[in-house]
């Protein structure tokens, strides 16, 4: 399938360029995602925390991240532009 076929060209495949791909699909769109590297790569992004966790769940793809002996890791704390969100 060309990309003219497509509905959606996502630039990215990391967990935000991943996380839309998924919601896409589940909405009927037909995504293509443009990524540079070669999977799997090295990234410091190995924690979540806030929202992330929620939107796991809803992607139904938790069970899959913790059966894998992933660290979860509490007492995070998030901060926003103004400021810390406690």
């Amino acid at each position: 399938m060309g990309l003219a076929e497509q509905d959606v060209l996502i630039i990215g495949g990391g967990p935000a360029g991943a996380t839309s791909a998924l919601g896409l699909v589940e909405k009927g769109i037909k995504p293509t995602i443009v990524e540079r590297e070669t999977f799997p790569r090295y990234h410091v992004g190995e924690a979540m925390t806030g929202e992330g966790g929620a939107i796991v769940r809803e992607l139904g793809i938790h069970e899959k991240l913790t059966e894998n002996d992933h660290t979860i890791k509490h007492g995070v704390d998030e901060f926003a532009s103004r400021g810390n969100t406690d």
